[in-house]
């Protein structure tokens, strides 16, 4: 209903508003696989199939969604990453692959973003044993996933399951960090066991995943980041 996409879009808005990145993208998310489009500039959104808002706004119909965490990047950072991710978009439509080569290397040299151009998403290169400022620790973190929708409990968990989880991550990590892939296998099932959330190790994203989980989008990617 119109009261429920309003909500949402507030419920977005506020999230950018205190740098919650994460939950504003899966909302955005959310509501996009929902056939809910926005065009933020103009605070305007639309939900009759159609996903562009005429010429000025078509950079808005380019718009890959963001995986994994931001990292050190700033607010000011990841509104330049979509605008350069937009653009190489735009290149590649228009056939100026130059131009479009060019973009995605400033993506990698400057904010070490890849583009995965079949899912339409990008996210921040990241490997293990790299650190992250935003944590307290410095280690780098994984975040809720954005393909799981806002009112899912990999976002509505109580905030103490959540700490724990986020314990239990960067222990893991640390693990990893040093080579034993036994502890760290173990802390994966334990997860899995206990709250029923799946680790992506390619996008560091964690989901709660309900039943089997073999239709579920995350679940095969999860599984396929963690093959030898």
């Amino acid at each position: 209903t119109k009261e429920q996409i309003d909500f949402l879009i507030a419920s977005r808005l506020e999230s950018k508003k205190v740098r919650n990145f994460e939950k504003a993208d899966a909302t955005l998310a959310y509501l996009n696989k929902a056939g809910v489009h926005l065009q933020d500039k103009r605070k305007e959104w639309r939900a009759d199939g159609q996903n562009h808002f005429g010429r000025e706004a078509r950079v808005e119909r380019d718009a890959h969604v963001r995986r994994g965490s931001s990292y050190d990047l700033t607010e000011a950072d990841l509104i330049d990453v979509a605008d350069l991710v937009a653009r190489r978009e735009q290149a590649k439509r228009r056939r100026e692959y130059h131009l479009s080569d060019e973009l995605g290397d400033t993506l990698k040299t400057k904010y070490r973003v890849k583009v995965n151009n079949k899912k339409r998403e990008w996210s921040v290169i990241i490997k293990d044993g790299d650190g992250d400022s935003s944590t307290p620790n410095g280690l780098a973190t994984y975040i809720p996933s954005p393909l799981a929708p806002p009112d899912d409990p990999t976002h509505t968990m109580n905030d103490e399951s959540k700490a724990l989880i986020q314990k239990r991550l960067a222990d893991r990590v640390v693990a990893r960090n040093d080579k034993d892939y036994k502890m760290a296998d173990l802390i994966r099932d334990e997860l899995m066991n206990d709250y029923s959330v799946v680790i992506d190790d390619v996008t560091r994203e964690y989901k709660v995943v309900t039943g089997d989980g073999e239709s579920d989008q995350f679940v095969r990617e999860a599984q396929d980041s963690q093959r030898s």
